[in-house]
């Protein structure tokens, strides 16, 4: 859609023909507008060529370096379930438009600390937040084999960090067992 100004701004993209149609309306001239008995079908409107974001290789690594760090400081905080379910739902998004190749070159050395704060996530107490973390790994698991046909690039990563984030899990439960026990 381009914009359309009628108060002679030098934005304006109607034609003459347009403009003088837009001012010549029945109600403008006094005329009647034509009635026959039935009403006029509403004619369909073309669908708007849909608007794309074209970016360069880097720009893209670049935006979505931005935008990945942004939601892996938001996880990394101490933040509410809505909040933690937003933002991993953002990554989803960000991951599914941009593909795994352009994921795996913005996060670059924070790859594991994405992964240490998916599979705490994984273990939360509420489901909502374990059902998109799961769905945020499934998901880079699967780009993962499909960009690259094994899961090489992501699986030091992830084995780096599962003993330390099953540690953790099962020391906090422990410790929530122990106080309810008292």
């Amino acid at each position: 859609l381009q914009p359309t100004h009628t108060h002679g701004d030098s934005l304006n993209t109607n034609t003459r023909e347009e403009q003088q149609h837009l001012y010549s309306t029945p109600a403008s001239t006094g005329e009647k507008p034509p009635t026959h008995g039935r009403k006029k079908k509403r004619t369909r409107h073309r669908e708007a060529p849909e608007k794309r974001l074209n970016f360069s290789g880097p720009d893209t690594v670049l935006f979505v370096r931005a935008t990945t760090s942004l939601y892996l400081h938001s996880l990394s905080l101490n933040q509410s379930d809505i909040v933690v379910v937003k933002t991993l739902t953002a990554a989803i998004e960000i991951l599914k438009i941009f593909g795994m190749e352009s994921f795996l070159d913005a996060v670059g050395e924070t790859l594991q600390h994405w992964m240490r704060l998916v599979l705490i996530l994984c273990g939360a107490r509420r489901r909502t937040v374990r059902v998109q973390a799961l769905e945020f790994l499934y998901l880079m698991l699967r780009l993962c084999w499909d960009s690259f046909g094994s899961f090489l690039r992501i699986r030091v990563p992830l084995l780096a960090v599962m003993t330390e984030v099953m540690e953790r899990i099962v020391s906090t439960a422990t410790a929530r067992h122990y106080r309810e026990q008292r």
